[in-house]
């Protein structure tokens, strides 16, 4: 009996462990202001259409699938989303669902975040809300490894706790409706590496300004695929992640 009850523990705790090793960008981060879920990203749909939390995040394989460009059912959930102001040159960032990770943890898997904007053709409030995030997407944001060992070698020893993630909105991006990607990837070998996205729905406000226009663009799905080297990822990068290939364009910092 003890031996049947100790098994049971144990499988309860993978489980629990597997659930919060993946994750949604459910709530948006302004100036370090943490929002209520799904406030501004827009969420997964259950099969009745109904935003859900009950659903798990399961990671994604093909970063050619229509599902990479906001997450799996949640590119026509704009509608119930509400829209975030957010000022040019400010701190943004996102914070996952299974946040509550304790020391020398990440809620983020071990890899690269990046964070895409994608103008909204219809710069109307009702035209955002409606857009199905077809559309051109430049980078604004990555994350890069803290040692060559591991993305989040130091947190783990140092007993840090990562739970959000920041990073700055370019000064002179120019105002308006925007979706705001956010990416991660945990790359692995053999066409295993997971992938996970979601996409809030903004209005950037700033004086603009740029020197030239955003980019470079690309789309999503379409910006790589299974057979880029940040996703199918060599030994020799896995020892060293410094020599690590980002997918996907040059960040543009304005």
């Amino acid at each position: 009996m003890k031996s049947r009850i100790a098994n049971a523990a144990v499988v309860a705790v993978l489980w629990v462990q597997q659930v919060e090793s993946h994750y949604y960008f459910n709530h948006l981060i302004a100036n370090g202001t943490i929002f209520p879920n799904w406030k501004y990203v827009r969420p997964v749909l259950n099969g009745s259409g109904l935003p859900s939390d009950l659903m798990l995040p399961y990671p994604m394989y093909d970063p050619t699938s229509t599902g990479f460009r906001c997450g799996l059912n949640q590119t026509g959930s704009g509608a119930m989303t509400e829209i975030a102001t957010l000022v040019a040159g400010s701190t943004v960032g996102f914070r996952p669902n299974f946040w509550q990770v304790g020391p020398g943890v990440a809620a983020w898997h071990d890899g690269p975040l990046q964070a895409y904007l994608a103008r909204s053709p219809e710069q109307t409030r009702k035209g955002l809300k409606n857009w199905d995030g077809d559309g051109e997407y430049f980078k604004i944001a990555k994350t890069t490894p803290d040692d060559p060992r591991a993305w989040f070698y130091n947190t783990y020893h140092s007993n840090n706790t990562v739970n959000t993630w920041n990073f700055t909105l370019p000064l002179t991006t120019p105002p308006g409706l925007y979706l705001l990607r956010a990416e991660s990837i945990y790359p692995h070998f053999l066409n295993s590496t997971q992938l996970y996205a979601s996409c809030a729905q903004v209005e950037v406000v700033g004086p603009g300004g740029a020197k030239s226009d955003p980019g470079p663009n690309v789309k999503f799905p379409g910006a790589f695929d299974t057979s880029h080297p940040g996703v199918w990822v060599s030994e020799e990068v896995r020892k060293n992640w410094t020599l690590y290939q980002y997918p996907g364009p040059e960040v543009w910092t304005g």
